[in-house]
């Protein structure tokens, strides 16, 4: 009788309280298996849910958009947001924001990256990995270590 749900409680209700979420022990995510507080899981990172829908928003967009495309105005804003958790992102930023590209980096042939088309008409490549990676360090020093892995393995099977 002590495991008799309670008249009316909604499930989506109890799953998402903080008995639940914040409870430590095995996470789940994206196909690998980790110790951690699951805080990390419900913290939102600028207007992304979590870290996992930061980096799989602008992963898509690399491979979604052509070369030397501009993205469209919605994706040009979360790319700016994402910038923002860049650790040079001010740097980088310069004179302003004109437009947002897909190209390839310089140093790394074959890789693409966002290119920067500032206000002043110069451009800067921008690493998307180093703004995922900025804001899991300012989530937790566990999620910062489990996405470095996460983006170091798959740099070196792609």
């Amino acid at each position: 009788q002590a495991h008799a749900p309670i008249p009316n409680e909604n499930i989506y209700d109890f799953l998402n309280s903080p008995e639940v979420w914040q409870a430590p022990g095995e996470a789940f995510l994206n196909g690998s298996t980790i110790s951690v507080e699951q805080d990390f899981l419900v913290a939102t990172v600028g207007i992304w849910d979590n870290i996992i829908d930061m980096r799989t928003c602008l992963q898509n967009m690399l491979r979604e958009y052509q070369l030397n495309e501009c993205v469209v105005e919605l994706d040009k804003s979360r790319v700016i947001e994402a910038l923002r958790f860049h650790p040079r992102g001010r740097e980088k930023i310069g004179a302003g924001i004109k437009d947002i590209k897909i190209g390839h980096h310089p140093s790394h042939p074959g890789t693409r990256c966002f290119i920067m088309v500032r206000d002043d008409g110069t451009t800067e490549d921008f690493s998307y990995k180093k703004c995922v990676q900025a804001a899991a360090d300012s989530i937790s020093p566990e999620l910062g270590r489990y996405v470095e892995r996460i983006l170091r393995n798959r740099a070196v099977s792609s």
